[in-house]
């Protein structure tokens, strides 16, 4: 049954137990606060649908209680079944949206008092919705607030991700960091999140090299001491003309003719262990080399797209020794692919030398034998 002797808003604080309606509120504006502040007020969005239609079968002027039947209710909603509804009421009922004053026979009407005017009204009163504006429109803000302030920690977290991936910094998952964001985080998470990668950054700027494996005291950096240096003049063999000749283009990055393939070869067989025993055969020349380095840089996480950076930013050579020399330090690196892309992509890659590493390795290696 709908709308029987409907009630005017004159007459709506007359009404039972009904709440008073602020007369500055319209109801669609209250639904409105009410449908956004939804999530803080525990309310899905399906439930929002059933008081919508709720709010749009009352009429102007005539009160704010709907008085439309299940039934209709439910043939507006395009026919859900009345098991949902009557369970998207009572969460309205419970949130303190709505108020239900049912009548002796179950149907939905008002009756007016012939002596004093007084009106009962039974069916769905949506007038708390009005009487408790101030308490969505709060829930409404704080959500907002707190909506805007995930956004800008996300913003800040992806940020110093961002820092630490080109700083290369081995014990920062940030794959898993990246995960974690794709949750449904409280600002006091992403908060948290954000202290320990700022913590992680801060520990990093304080040193002058964020921590690499240690090889040796006197060997304990890449690259420590080449930020600032000139370029040297070295001697080098010439193998083809057996005399020697200046060789200026001694850089970090580039490939040496410091010494001969033999000699390389055998600073790789010294040094780089590790990688030569998942060698099949021995290596004889570069192809060699370098096929193996290929063959086994999946193994420790570097992948084909990053070992073509490498090659692009290091040379053939270079790039191959650098990942024999990856599989030697692979147990003392928590996040290897970070790491080595800090290497040939990130700030270090113009101080990253990985002839002159294995140089290093080798003498080291040899005084240890010795």
């Amino acid at each position: 049954m709908t709308n029987m002797n409907a009630i005017t808003p004159a007459d709506a604080s007359a009404v039972g137990t009904l709440l008073p309606a602020r007369k500055d509120v319209d109801i669609w504006a209250a639904f409105r606060v009410v449908r956004d502040a939804a999530a803080s007020i525990g309310i899905k969005s399906e439930v929002i649908r059933t008081l919508e239609t709720m709010v749009g079968f009352l009429k102007p002027g005539k009160g704010l209680t709907c008085f439309a039947s299940n039934r209709e209710i439910q043939r507006r909603m395009a026919g859900v079944s009345e098991k949902t509804l009557r369970r998207h009421a009572a969460r309205l009922i419970d949130a303190g949206v709505i108020r239900r004053a049912n009548s002796p026979n179950g149907k939905r009407f008002s009756t007016r008092n012939p002596v004093d005017g007084s009106i009962e009204a039974f069916g769905f009163d949506l007038t708390p919705m009005i009487a408790g504006f101030e308490r969505w429109a709060s829930l409404l803000s704080a959500h907002r607030e707190e909506e805007a302030l995930k956004r800008h920690l996300r913003t800040m977290i992806l940020a110093r991700l961002a820092a630490i991936d080109a700083h290369g910094q081995v014990d920062v998952d940030t794959t898993e960091i990246r995960k974690a964001l794709r949750r449904k985080n409280n600002s006091e998470d992403l908060q948290s999140i954000l202290k320990t990668l700022d913590a992680h950054l801060l520990s990093d700027s304080r040193s002058n090299e964020p921590e690499t494996p240690a090889l040796h005291a006197e060997n304990a950096a890449v690259a420590g001491g080449q930020n600032d240096r000139h370029l040297s003049m070295s001697q080098t063999e010439d193998l083809n003309k057996g005399t020697t000749q200046t060789d200026t283009d001694v850089r970090p990055g580039k490939e040496t003719k410091a010494c001969s393939e033999a000699k390389l070869l055998e600073k790789i067989e010294a040094a780089c262990t590790e990688a030569m025993s998942f060698a099949t055969q021995p290596l004889r020349n570069w192809s060699d080399v370098s096929r193996h380095a290929e063959t086994i840089a999946p193994m420790i996480g570097i992948d084909r797209s990053l070992l073509e950076v490498a090659r692009g930013q290091l040379g053939e050579r270079a790039s191959a020794v650098s990942v024999l020399i990856m599989v030697q330090l692979h147990g003392r690196i928590r996040n290897m692919r970070a790491y080595y892309r800090s290497l040939v992509a990130g700030k270090r890659r113009s101080s990253f030398d990985p002839l002159a590493l294995l140089d290093r390795m080798s003498r080291h290696t040899n005084c240890s034998v010795s």
